[in-house]
């Protein structure tokens, strides 16, 4: 998932996620957190919560059950005074990289490469127009990122033309499966429909 976005009371993003309100969006995201199950990982791509302080946003992370491994967002209150609070005694001025910032919660750095099950996935907050081996058809690496919320042509679901990399925000999870999340298998299956996109050299 991408761009929970929890807490942000503005119409022009609860709006078009099909809510009425901050408070009924907010009350839907908590609904679909607790449908995890503890033995599930969740990949995170940035901007957590928004405009309800370090508390609102720790007490929200607090709340995943699971296992998840998260990036920086562009909207990071809350998460970096966690990280913060986090870091090794003498490690101020340091990034330290994975780290357990809140129960079950991983601070990945600002991307990472997931390998599962020989699937590999570049994961990282704002949509990159470049990744390691993305040109190497079936056995490309996809990119996962968010941000964009369903506004970037070509890294939605059923566009095509900037490579097998998907925008996993909600405002698409919703519409391709109306929760907050893309499946393993979501991902692998729209990755499998996208072309590969050779953008320099590396052909």
């Amino acid at each position: 998932m991408s761009d929970s976005h929890y807490g942000h009371n503005r119409d022009f993003l609860y709006n078009p996620r099909g809510f009425n309100s901050a408070e009924e969006h907010n009350q839907w995201m908590d609904e679909q957190i607790s449908n995890l199950h503890p033995k599930d990982l969740l990949i995170h791509a940035g901007d957590v919560g928004l405009s309800i302080g370090f508390r609102g946003v720790q007490e929200f992370m607090n709340r995943f059950p699971c296992e998840t491994l998260m990036v920086w967002g562009n909207h990071n209150s809350g998460v970096v005074q966690a990280y913060k609070q986090a870091l090794p005694r003498g490690f101020d001025n340091f990034e330290v990289y994975p780290l357990t910032i809140v129960k079950n919660i991983q601070m990945m750095g600002s991307d990472f490469l997931l390998d599962i099950d020989q699937n590999f996935f570049y994961i990282k907050h704002m949509a990159p127009l470049i990744w390691d081996d993305m040109n190497k058809g079936e056995a490309s690496r996809f990119c996962v990122c968010g941000h964009s919320h369903g506004n970037l042509k070509g890294a939605n679901p059923n566009d095509h033309g900037l490579g097998k990399i998907l925008d996993a925000g909600v405002e698409n999870s919703i519409k391709y499966n109306g929760t907050a999340f893309f499946s393993l298998d979501d991902v692998i299956n729209i990755m499998k429909n996208k072309e590969v996109s050779v953008v320099d050299h590396h052909e």
